[in-house]
Parts: C-alpha cells; sequence; structure tokens
C-alpha cells in the first residue's frame, strides 16, 4: 500500500487516529479535540487533510469506515492525474 500511496506516513497514522475518534452526541468540537489530546485548530485541520471534510461533517458521520473510506478515496484521486478534487458524501445518516 505504501508504494500505492500518495500519501505520506505521518498522513496514514492521523488516519488512523482519526478513524478511532469516538463522538458523542451533543459534545462540542473544542471537548471531542480536547479529549484525543488535540486543540480543535489541528483536530480541523486533520479532517480537512485527511477525508477532505469539515469537523462538523466528520463528527455526524457514523463509524470508523467512512472515516478510512473517505481518506482512501482522496489518495486515489490524489495518484497524479489531479491536482485536487473535493469529495462530498451525500448518504443520509
Amino acid at each position: 500500500m505504501k508504494n500505492a500511496s500518495q500519501f505520506k506516513a505521518s498522513h496514514w497514522e492521523r488516519i488512523i487516529r482519526l478513524a478511532q475518534v469516538k463522538t458523542k452526541r451533543n459534545e462540542s468540537a473544542e471537548a471531542l479535540a480536547d479529549r484525543y489530546g488535540w486543540d480543535v485548530r489541528t483536530m480541523r485541520n486533520h479532517v480537512r487533510e485527511c477525508c477532505d471534510t469539515s469537523l462538523e461533517e466528520f463528527r455526524h458521520r457514523v463509524g470508523w469506515e467512512w472515516r478510512v473510506e473517505a481518506a482512501l478515496r482522496l489518495d486515489a484521486l490524489m495518484g497524479g492525474r489531479v491536482d485536487r478534487l473535493v469529495i462530498r458524501s451525500h448518504c443520509p445518516l
């Protein structure tokens, strides 16, 4: 996978960490980030870089599978064929 990926190892470490995030209903973004040892700005940046979505949308998606799939799609699309595409998942929660 390493040779096929456009992401660096540090990027994949962030993806794994984001996949493990468990959100709580009505929890603020700040509280969520703090619970995982990030400041909210860093968490927003990681979510945007890894999943190409907002932290708000990330918090409302269900399961780690969606997060990893978003990262894999972004990685595949960045595979030298396109500069940057915005991925938006419109599936209902």
